[in-house]
């Protein structure tokens, strides 16, 4: 194990010929992002956040000067002597692609440095799904955004795919509605743009949307809840979205709520999903009201109608919300996170709902740990699987700008 007293970090890895560029990396990663998290920081406060020698913040700023990464900006608040330059990021230094491919929709986008979306287009997916074709038609939609804001080369892309996905080999391991089976995305599109490509699940990359510009900005440790047709989640421990051995942890929707419950895709009864999904809230909806005009309701109908005051729309959601209470306080209990923030299109109905799986997780939490945790609805909302997926691949830049830079260049 080697520690550098100028640098303040520890890394774990026996000494060797190239340690000291990675301490290096790694100072410039810190640095970086703590200029990211911060939107406008002083050198004096990177040296006092990271634990960096004030000349080892100079030098490195300097050079992400150079690189154009970071910019100075006005000046601070005096403290008694002069007043401090400000840094922040230069979110047009590059811009990224990014792209979401649910069940049926396809959504490409371009953005910048900070994940914001300067432009996107979205395209029905026609069953059935052939890969390349919809591939090729992600590719087309990335050359002609780019194209519209001419723009001359996109520096990265990012893909959240729902469904199992193999992060380090780019690869689509099975996504079941789409019908698709080891299909490698990353190769494709590396093939396409000779850029760094990452492909991530869909929900992983809206845990990270939220860590990027949502309400786990600042947060280290959080659990991210999505409610769609189908109930997943992600474990961020320590900034780092926590796998599991094989990869599948975060699985809240398949854990067990009701024994014997209805019976669930995953071939499991009562699991969360059954009991919570939108798809589970229209088929009880449609089946409890069947005398009314409401068989060809969607979740999307049933949610305005709930929203305009219908109680049987609002009961049927409430019992969803019900339903996540109990599970939201499981992972109290287990995990006792900082944060849990649920999206979903549920969250339309605010206070309501999040009353709900409050009053639930009072009744069913320890006390002590509930009292810890904060329970919010992300802002992102259907945004978040872009931004995601555009931050998927903006993060490699944070991680390693200067390998990053070197790839792309």
């Amino acid at each position: 194990m080697c520690f550098t007293a100028d640098s303040g970090v520890i890394i774990t890895k026996f000494p060797t010929t190239g340690s000291f560029e990675l301490i290096k990396n790694l100072n410039t990663s810190c640095i970086l992002e703590a200029v990211r998290q911060s939107g406008l920081i002083s050198r004096a406060d990177i040296a006092r956040q990271t634990g960096l020698t004030p000349a080892t913040v100079s030098n490195i700023t300097a050079e992400l000067l150079e690189l154009g990464l970071i910019k100075e900006a006005q000046r601070g608040i005096s403290s008694g002597g002069r007043k401090p330059v400000m840094l922040s990021i230069c979110p047009k230094v590059c811009y990224f692609a990014g792209v979401h491919i649910s069940s049926d929709i396809l959504e490409v986008a371009l953005a910048d440095v900070e994940a914001e979306i300067i432009c996107q287009e979205k395209a029905l997916i026609r069953k059935p799904a052939k890969y390349e074709e919809v591939l090729e038609q992600a590719i087309e939609l990335i050359k002609k955004l780019a194209a519209l804001k001419d723009i001359d080369r996109i520096s990265g892309v990012g893909v959240s795919v729902h469904g199992l996905v193999k992060r380090e080999e780019g690869l689509s391991v099975f996504a079941p509605n789409l019908g698709w089976e080891n299909v490698h995305i990353g190769d494709i599109f590396k093939n396409a743009f000779n850029v760094p490509v990452v492909v991530e699940n869909d929900v992983r990359a809206m845990t990270l949307a939220e860590n990027w510009c949502g309400f786990a900005r600042n947060e280290k440790d959080y659990i991210y809840l999505y409610i769609g047709s189908g109930i997943g989640g992600s474990i961020v421990i320590n900034n780092e979205i926590y796998e599991g051995f094989g990869g599948y942890a975060g699985e809240f929707g398949h854990n067990t709520i009701v024994p014997d419950g209805p019976l669930c895709t995953c071939g499991n009864r009562g699991c969360l999903q059954a009991m919570a999904s939108e798809t589970t809230v229209r088929n009880k909806f449609i089946a409890n009201n069947k005398d009314s005009q409401c068989s060809d309701y969607n979740f999307a109908d049933i949610l305005s109608a709930a929203i305009s005051g219908n109680k049987p729309a609002r009961e049927e959601i409430l019992q969803s919300a019900q339903y996540i209470g109990i599970e939201v306080g499981n992972i109290i209990n287990i995990f006792s996170p900082s944060l849990i923030v649920i999206n979903g299109r549920i969250s339309s109905l605010g206070s309501v709902v999040l009353d709900e799986i409050n009053e639930v997780v009072r009744k069913r939490g320890l006390m002590y740990s509930q009292n810890c945790t904060r329970i919010v609805f992300s802002l992102l909302g259907d945004k978040a699987p872009i931004k995601g997926a555009a931050a998927c691949i903006i993060r490699q830049l944070f991680e390693n700008p200067r390998e990053f830079l070197r790839l792309r260049s």
